[in-house]
């Protein structure tokens, strides 16, 4: 629910509900990675609260590993999370003894958190950082170590929401290792949600996208991004004939004119002969000083799907 004032007075407000989500719907499979995309705003976040526990839903169902994490808080045995804006180490402890206490709620015996602690370290290398209290750690390590926390009582699935945020490269590529290992090795379910595309690319082969509370795909990243839209953008050497160069091209292919000498053709593969046929003419009666095409990449997908959908 949220409140707005009410125009033309300072003390008087209206309340307008707002639905984070709309009647979604989806399954994630056992060594699933999916990754969970969408705008600011869009209900990822949401989601993930819902799915963790954190959140009972108005209505509707949410199931993890066949119990509503809500009411079943044994199944927090099975989920580990991160959150990139929240924290779940102590601040004012050294990192240890937060890892500690988690090993003490979580019941893991002394043998299985050692060996847990020199997979996570191998690949995230925090041991140095254990001694010092989370508040002194940058946002690089404290995400390396709030990752790690998540992972100290082996669970069966990961909710991610921006966990690599403030992460440099380094520790960034750790990450994405330590989270194909766990799931090669430990068949771990993933689901993340991040705003850094790349991190998508390299770890999920299935992307659902929401917007505005709604998903508009949910499919593999081969289908999201493979279209049969292409473009070309070419410049003219004399911009005084760019309009006369523009309406060469058949009415039925799109065109625009992007700059006062260039124009971007979009175009459907069975067009392509006529683009080329086109673009020929305008070589040879304008003269082209310069062409490029553009390849679709999951950025501009996605922003394109999101704006659809908004339309």
């Amino acid at each position: 629910m949220i409140q707005s004032l009410k125009k033309g007075s300072l003390f008087s407000y209206e309340r307008h509900r707002v639905n984070a989500l709309n009647n979604i719907s989806f399954e994630v499979s056992k060594g699933e990675i999916v990754g969970y995309v969408g705008l600011n705003g869009s209900g990822k976040s949401t989601t993930i609260k819902l799915l963790s526990g954190m959140l009972l839903p108005d209505s509707g169902i949410v199931r993890v590993n066949g119990a509503n994490p809500f009411r079943n808080k044994a199944n927090c045995y099975n989920i580990g999370a991160v959150f990139g804006h929240k924290q779940q180490l102590w601040i004012d402890l050294p990192v240890r003894d937060s890892f500690e206490m988690l090993r003490g709620i979580y019941s893991v015996s002394l043998d299985d958190y050692t060996n847990r602690l020199d997979i996570i370290d191998s690949f995230l290398e925090i041991k140095p950082l254990l001694s010092v209290p989370s508040r002194k750690l940058s946002l690089g390590q404290r995400m390396k170590c709030e990752f790690a926390a998540s992972l100290i009582h082996n669970p069966k699935i990961l909710l991610l929401d921006e966990p690599t945020i403030g992460v440099d490269l380094q520790a960034r590529k750790g990450i994405i290792e330590l989270l194909l290992f766990l799931n090669k090795e430990y068949g771990v379910t993933i689901l993340l949600t991040t705003h850094n595309l790349a991190d998508i690319e390299a770890l999920c082969e299935r992307i659902i996208l929401i917007n505005r509370g709604s998903i508009v795909f949910d499919g593999s990243r081969e289908k999201l991004c493979s279209s049969d839209t292409h473009s070309i953008t070419i410049k003219i050497q004399d911009p005084a004939y760019l309009l006369e160069a523009a309406q060469l091209f058949p009415k039925y292919i799109n065109v625009e004119i992007i700059a006062s000498n260039e124009i971007l053709i979009s175009y459907s593969s069975s067009q392509m002969d006529e683009i080329l046929f086109t673009i020929s003419r305008i070589q040879n009666k304008y003269g082209i000083s310069a062409m490029s095409t553009q390849e679709k990449n999951l950025e501009s997908v996605i922003d394109e799907l999101c704006k659809e959908k908004e339309e």
